[in-house]
């Protein structure tokens, strides 16, 4: 039924929710997993003060790759493939772009992860997922 699930997260609960049921569904499957963090390019390019837009990306990528290899070591313990990256752009468009390129069958994404004033500016990454994305997208 599935043969790639993609799984964004940005380590937060809602995404950790999200990459327990992907690698469930991964071992009914038969499935491989792309564990996938997305540097938001807005954030990533506003910078932060006293620290520079250089240091503040390698800082969010560097949280990027622990936040997806702590996905692999997962499925390691399950016995299920896992592959990781790290990417740079809007959020929705790069989860769709990816999802597109690596042929996935289906995205699992917690529904929580941007809050307060963000979701309301921004709106939710998931919603737009679901809106944008051209495979389905389970939501948890």
């Amino acid at each position: 039924m599935y043969d790639t699930i993609l799984v964004p997260t940005d380590g937060s609960e809602p995404a950790s929710r999200a990459v327990e049921h992907a690698l469930d569904l991964a071992e009914m499957t038969d499935a491989t997993v792309h564990a996938l963090f997305v540097t938001d390019s807005n954030r990533a390019n506003q910078g932060a003060p006293g620290i520079s837009v250089d240091e503040l990306r390698d800082s969010l990528s560097s949280r990027g790759r622990d936040v997806t290899d702590a996905v692999a070591e997962r499925g390691a313990e399950r016995g299920l493939p896992v592959e990781t990256a790290v990417e740079e752009g809007l959020p929705e468009e790069e989860i769709s772009r990816y999802a597109d390129h690596h042929d996935v069958d289906l995205v699992v994404m917690g529904t929580h992860g941007r809050t307060g004033v963000d979701r309301l500016m921004a709106g939710s990454v998931a919603e737009a997922t679901v809106r944008t994305c051209s495979v389905p997208v389970l939501t948890v």
